[in-house]
C-alpha cells in the first residue's frame, strides 16, 4: 500500500493531521475553506491587481506557523472564452512576485502539473501554491 495513490492520500494526511484538524481546537473556525474559496474567486474572474490585496489578508490572518493552498491555472494573458467567461491564467514568475509583495512567507513551494479534459486531452498547466508563515 505504500506506493499506491490510497498510500499517498494515507500519507499526507497523517503528515497534515495537524492542519486538517486545527478547525477542532476552535469552535468559531469553519471545518472547510468555502467562504476563503469565495472570497478569492474574484482574482480567477476579475483583475490580476487584486490578488496581492487579498493574499495580504490571508498572509495577516494566518496562526504563525499557519499554511495556505491554492491552485492556478497556468498561462500568460486574460480574457474571455468562446461562452464568454472570463479567465486570468497567471504565469509562475507573475505568482512569486505577488505572493511575494503580499506578506513575509516564511516558506512557498510549488508543484506543477497537468489538468486533463473529459476527452482525455490537455485541458491545462495547474500550479497548486503552499505557503507558510513563520
Amino acid at each position: 500500500m505504500p506506493d499506491s495513490k490510497l498510500g499517498d492520500a494515507v500519507s499526507y494526511t497523517r503528515n497534515q493531521w495537524d492542519y486538517l484538524t486545527r478547525y477542532t481546537e476552535d469552535g468559531s473556525m469553519p471545518i472547510d475553506n468555502n467562504l476563503l474559496e469565495r472570497d478569492i474567486r474574484i482574482f480567477a474572474t476579475g483583475p490580476r491587481d487584486q490578488l496581492a490585496h487579498v493574499l495580504s489578508l490571508i498572509w495577516r490572518a494566518l496562526k504563525p506557523g499557519g499554511a495556505f493552498f491554492a491552485s492556478y491555472k497556468e498561462g500568460e494573458a486574460g480574457g474571455r472564452d468562446e461562452l464568454d467567461r472570463y479567465y486570468n491564467y497567471p504565469s509562475q514568475d507573475w505568482l512569486r512576485a505577488t505572493y511575494a509583495e503580499a506578506g513575509d512567507w516564511s516558506a512557498l513551494s510549488m508543484e506543477r502539473g497537468e489538468v486533463k479534459g473529459f476527452d482525455d486531452k490537455r485541458a491545462a498547466i495547474c500550479s497548486s501554491w503552499r505557503a507558510r508563515t513563520s
